[in-house]
């Protein structure tokens, strides 16, 4: 099996090619300790705080308008899909906030002055997917390595 593309700190892979192998033991462990994050510290905190408190759609625009990571023109989207979120509707949720996490992905890449975009023969542009943009090279510089590797392990 081919290596991975993901920058390796020291160690003796030859070009930042992580091995199959070790990339998916990775990805398992990583998979590992969301899952006891979740179940053991936020599941917890996230049924206390639904118990005692009732968020609306302006609560999750003012987080929402506190990020950096957001654009001012998709506050209201990612709000709602937080919404979503903490209603217990992570189907909504997912649909809503998956296109918003590529879009800021671009954003970030676009700020670092990196094309999002190829433009073919005929001259059509075209988007360059969000699996290939985490793939490249820049992405750690861009995102910071645990960021990029969190996404490309998703």
């Amino acid at each position: 099996r081919r290596g991975v593309p993901f920058p390796v700190r020291g160690g003796g892979q030859s070009g930042g090619w992580l091995e199959s192998r070790l990339w998916d033991q990775m990805v398992q462990t990583l998979e590992v300790h969301v899952r006891l994050l979740v179940c053991g510290m936020l599941g917890p905190a996230f049924n206390q705080l639904s118990n005692e408190h009732t968020l609306t759609l302006r609560d999750f625009q003012s987080i929402a308008f506190g990020s950096s990571l957001v654009p001012r023109d998709r506050i209201t989207t990612v709000a709602r899909g937080l919404l979503h979120g903490y209603n217990v509707d992570f189907t909504s949720a997912l649909y809503v906030l998956t296109p918003q996490v590529e879009n800021m992905v671009r954003q970030a890449f676009r700020e670092a002055r990196i094309s999002t975009s190829t433009i073919d023969a005929s001259g059509i542009e075209n988007e360059i997917g969000l699996g290939a943009l985490m793939q490249m090279d820049e992405s750690v510089a861009v995102l910071g390595v645990d960021l990029a590797y969190e996404l490309r392990a998703l």
